[in-house]
């Protein structure tokens, strides 16, 4: 009903609010601008949402939506439903201006059953993004334009000039090779280049059969996330830094921990965690959602470095703070 409340749908939204939630008066008529969907029974007004913008704080303050709504006691199992149908409208629109909201976010109180749901929700595509100091959860989801993408010719092209594979399964690139790159390209000292191998998970070789790249993967909490997390690192080196090995890989690297989750190898964490702190790859790739490598952004740290999710399929998100895993 965005724009489009007649008068007989206001008044009955008016009192549907003063009776559901003490909501009334100037307030009330203020927001009746900012309702997106109704929820109706015949005639009767029965629930609805309304949207308001805001600057995302653990975005580094980019703007999204941030939903409301009120339901008629016993409905609130249409709450998804109104989320859905809330977020199409929004999404309907786009492209929009520059400036313009990027995506929905939706908080959801300790006591409401989508908290513990999936990390990941399907329709729309929501993704859990951490917890509030006053206990909400935070989900987004991303609008239909909100995607960055690699060209399909550079895809092509590193694809056909590197290869790609786990560093336990070849030959050609050595623990002295990584170790090598490592104190050469970075700044890591050689007792934890040493401890690091162990994290070792893709190489990348040239023609020459010569290491290109590595990526690392290790578990650990994740703060924001409240979380422990696969978290992702790949060093390119300096040779091949305009190349597009690094995308290869992200791709592959994502590719092999999922298998490992789902074959049941190795069930820890809820996902892979990715801090994007290259000035260039942010201004490259801005937007929430990578396309090939599946990675959404869902928080910007203290660094300033983008950190990208990818969940695992199926996992859940945490409990909110201060509460127990129900047993079972």
């Amino acid at each position: 009903m965005r724009g489009r409340l007649g008068a007989d749908r206001k008044q009955a939204l008016l009192e549907f609010w003063q009776r559901r939630g003490r909501f009334s008066g100037e307030a009330a008529r203020r927001r009746l601008p900012q309702v997106v969907c109704l929820l109706r029974d015949g005639d009767a007004v029965t629930g609805a949402s309304s949207v308001y913008p805001t600057n995302l704080e653990m975005l580094g303050g980019r703007r999204f939506w941030v939903f409301r709504s009120l339901v008629e006691r016993g409905l609130e199992d249409q709450l998804a439903a109104l989320i859905r149908a809330t977020f199409d409208v929004l999404d309907a629109g786009r492209p929009a201006p520059e400036g313009a909201p990027e995506g929905l976010c939706v908080l959801l109180d300790p006591q409401e059953d989508l908290v513990r749901s999936e990390a990941e929700w399907v329709t729309p595509r929501m993704v859990y993004a951490g917890y509030l100091r006053d206990g909400r959860q935070v989900r987004i989801g991303y609008f239909s334009d909100q995607i960055s993408t690699v060209s399909a010719a550079a895809a092509a092209t590193a694809a056909a000039r590197y290869q790609i594979a786990r560093f336990d399964q070849q030959t050609a690139v050595s623990a002295k090779d990584v170790l090598a790159a490592w104190t050469a390209e970075t700044k890591l000292a050689p007792a934890d280049a040493e401890r690091r191998l162990s994290e070792v998970l893709m190489v990348a070789t040239d023609a020459r059969g010569v290491l290109a790249g590595v990526s690392t993967a290790y578990l650990a909490r994740q703060q924001q996330l409240q979380a422990d997390l696969w978290h992702f690192r790949v060093l390119v080196l300096s040779a091949h830094r305009r190349s597009d090995v690094a995308f290869s890989l992200a791709l592959a690297g994502r590719d092999r921990m999922v298998e490992r989750h789902t074959s049941g190898e190795d069930r820890r964490g809820l996902g892979i965690v990715f801090e994007v702190e290259n000035p260039a790859l942010k201004r490259h790739l801005p937007k929430g959602l990578w396309r090939e490598t599946d990675f959404l952004l869902v928080g910007v740290n203290a660094r300033g470095a983008h950190v990208r999710v990818h969940y695992f399929p199926g996992v859940h998100a945490p409990e909110p703070p201060g509460t127990s895993a129900t047993p079972g």
